[in-house]
């Protein structure tokens, strides 16, 4: 559907894909799943496609982030409230065809992440 979209305003195929899980509940979480676009592209969203802002400002990856149950229960670690959300990034052989949930890096704000603790390279 979002490749369609895009090909209809003659935006290209996307670079990257964004999934956004937010609205954890007990077995249910909301997935947002999108392109990064130019604005203009954006401002022809309309019925099931719609624009929204990906989560910005300071952020922790988490490793691993493999299968979408591991990604769950990092999401299921943060606090709980409209703030919780995690999201990852994709490159396009991750998801073009999409197969499996690919691994990447799990993002959290940093807000949410609570102490993060460095190793130092040896």
């Amino acid at each position: 559907m979002l490749d369609n979209f895009l090909e209809r305003l003659g935006a290209g195929e996307s670079h990257e894909l964004v999934v956004i899980y937010r609205n954890r509940l007990p077995g249910a979480v909301t997935l947002q799943v999108g392109f990064p676009v130019a604005p203009r592209i954006a401002d022809a969203a309309a019925g099931e496609v719609f624009a929204g802002f990906t989560p910005a400002g300071p952020m922790v990856e988490v490793l691993p982030g493999g299968e979408l149950e591991e990604v769950l229960d990092i999401g299921a670690q943060l606090p709980e409230g409209h703030a919780s959300v995690c999201w990852q990034t994709f490159r396009p052989a991750d998801f073009r065809p999409w197969r499996e949930h690919p691994s990447a890096a799990v993002l959290v704000p940093a807000e949410l992440a609570g102490r993060v603790t460095r190793h130092n390279p040896s």
